[in-house]
């Protein structure tokens, strides 16, 4: 996003899956594990950010939150320098690869 000078608010943030109904807190808790044995930096919480309370949440830390258009006009990746993408069709959207530390 620097290097193409997008202003798209980008940050990190937590994000979440939750639920706020006790009948579905079994299936955020297996959600947690499955996420944690595939290698996913998860977490079992029932705090988050949202102004209402939740009976248990995953938390998936270190997540990007961006607005994908922040005015008119905002410049885009051209196509050319997207290696290994194709051209999308008409309305599709394309974006390219995310490394760590880059932003």
């Amino acid at each position: 996003m620097r290097q193409h000078e997008i202003d798209c608010d980008w940050e990190r943030r937590p994000a979440y899956a939750y639920t706020e109904d006790e009948f579905y807190v079994g299936q955020i808790e297996q959600e947690v594990e499955a996420a944690q044995q595939a290698g996913l930096p998860a977490s079992l919480s029932e705090q988050t950010d949202l102004p209402w309370p939740v009976k248990a949440a995953v938390r998936f830390d270190d997540q990007v939150q961006l607005r994908g258009v922040r005015k008119a006009g905002a410049r885009t990746t051209p196509y050319s320098s997207l290696q290994g993408f194709s051209r999308p069709r008409k309305g599709d959207c394309a974006a390219g690869a995310v490394e760590r530390g880059a932003w």
